[in-house]
């Protein structure tokens, strides 16, 4: 009697597993991918919803119950030049942990330090109808008779005003291109945590974390008593905006290797 054993892939994690296989012959192939995590915090605080109370730069005490917001152009960029960019636009909404992660396959070989990306939408893809036709991106529609396109980011919430007899207002940080001003602005993010090989098989987990409170700090102390309960229409506040968020709102925090 002659007995056969068929070869393959026996590694049930492989991309070119074969369950049929009885011995492997070295020929499992497999994809690497990077996990791009956004997470939240508020100054030395993680972001909590509704119930608790934070204070920015300007001594705005203030809570929060929406942040939204867009990130595009996403590129990681190898020690040698070499790029590789990710098609499309990435929705994030805090209170929704689902759309905290952006799952990026098919990396090219190489060592990687540095990424870029756009926050908000650049004046290609911010028009009207430019995003596919859901829920999530047609409630964050700017509105045509401010130039269309989409919001760049929502972040709303309640603060102490000052001035009110009823000490609590609300805010609405409506922030995208004002009356045919784009005000998106790129993110640049090298060094430090924010380096690592990616080979045949092996995977990361970058994790990228936002300061809300730098929004409203630097060079542009934004004071939610001086610029009222909204910014759409508001050119020094969108600019006072962008100015604070191109300033370092954005860190690599760690990067770690996937399972």
């Amino acid at each position: 009697t002659i007995s056969s054993c068929k070869k393959g892939c026996t590694d049930s994690t492989a991309d070119n597993y074969n369950e049929k296989a009885k011995k492997d012959d070295g020929t499992c192939t497999y994809t690497s991918f990077v996990e791009l995590q956004f997470d939240h915090e508020v100054g030395t605080d993680a972001l909590t919803f509704n119930d608790k109370t934070f204070t920015n730069a300007a001594g705005n005490v203030y809570s929060i119950e929406t942040l939204k917001y867009y990130i595009s152009n996403i590129t990681f960029h190898q020690t040698d030049g070499t790029t590789f960019t990710v098609d499309g636009e990435h929705y994030r909404d805090a209170s929704d942990a689902s759309t905290r992660e952006l799952l990026i396959d098919d990396f090219t070989d190489g060592t990687y330090d540095k990424l870029t990306f756009t926050f908000g939408l650049d004046e290609q893809t911010n028009e009207t109808g430019g995003l596919e036709n859901i829920s999530v991106n047609n409630n964050m529609e700017w509105p045509d008779a401010m130039g269309g396109g989409y919001h760049y980011m929502k972040l709303e919430g309640k603060f102490v005003d000052t001035s009110s007899s009823t000490n609590e207002a609300s805010y609405n940080i409506h922030y995208g291109a004002t009356d045919g001003t784009p005000y998106h602005f790129e993110v640049t993010i090298e060094g430090g945590e924010l380096n690592f090989d990616i080979t045949e098989g092996k995977s990361y987990e970058v994790h990228v974390v936002v300061d809300i409170n730098k929004w409203f700090e630097g060079n542009n102390n934004f004071d939610f008593n001086t610029y009222g309960s909204s910014i759409m229409g508001n050119p020094s506040a969108q600019e006072a905006i962008k100015a604070n968020g191109e300033a370092g709102l954005f860190e690599v925090h760690h990067v770690v290797e996937a399972n």
